[in-house]
């Protein structure tokens, strides 16, 4: 899998010279992770097959086989839309990994677990780069319900992508579900790639004992429930 992701130099180089080192972090990430998951996607058809050969119930069987065929048709749209779903939520500060409009509440916890387990997998790279941010931001401590950057962005950008190629209900949960290994791959090599790009840019990384405090507010940061 690290030979199809995680190779983004060329997407960094491509906006440095963007004035705003803000918007080259949001087009960096959002090009990036367009990128990857539309290179794991058949990784992670390959998680709702093995899924299938499991499963012995035949209603499951035929909603995951429906499931993996869309997938499995739409990996460079699921990609596109995942960035451009990506660069909405960090122009609006939408952080919190709030349950789509008539998500269930197995999505709510489908969502939590995955952003909390992409919150340990990249703590490193995560917290020395929402410090970074935040010195861009005034240096003042980031929300982690307002941080464009938190795991909890990513998740509930892959759930939207979902949707957007026709997945919904139980589907849409399978298959966010069967990316959850795919992003814990993915996300360090995204956070480290951001990171670099501040680093280039001049942007200073909080002293350590500041990055403690911030990752134990990062991992703070739950699911909201769905808005009225």
């Amino acid at each position: 899998m690290r030979q199809r992701t995680g190779n983004h130099a060329a997407r960094r180089a491509a906006v440095k010279a963007e004035p705003s080192p803000i918007t080259a972090v949001r087009d960096l990430l959002a090009t990036a992770f367009a990128a990857d998951v539309a290179a794991v996607t058949p990784m992670v058809c390959d998680v709702l097959r093995d899924e299938i050969n499991g499963t012995a119930g035949a209603a499951r069987r035929d909603l995951l086989r429906d499931t993996l065929v869309l997938l499995a048709r739409n990996a460079p749209t699921l990609g596109e839309q995942a960035g451009r779903l990506f660069r909405d939520r960090f122009d609006l500060k939408l952080a919190a990994c709030e349950v789509p409009p008539g998500g269930s509440p197995e999505l709510a916890r489908a969502l939590e677990l995955a952003a909390g387990r992409m919150a340990e997998q990249a703590k490193n790279e995560l917290s020395e780069v929402s410090g970074r941010f935040g010195e861009l931001l005034g240096g003042e401590p980031l929300d982690p319900n307002a941080n464009p950057l938190s795991p909890a962005t990513f998740a509930r950008t892959v759930a939207d992508a979902l949707g957007r190629i026709g997945l919904d209900g139980d589907s849409q949960l399978a298959a966010f579900r069967a990316f959850g290994p795919a992003l814990l791959h993915i996300a360090p090599d995204l956070y480290s790639q951001a990171n670099t790009l501040l680093f280039e840019r001049g942007a200073q990384a909080p002293a350590r004992d500041d990055r403690a405090a911030l990752l134990e507010r990062l991992l703070a940061g739950r699911v909201r429930p769905p808005r009225p």
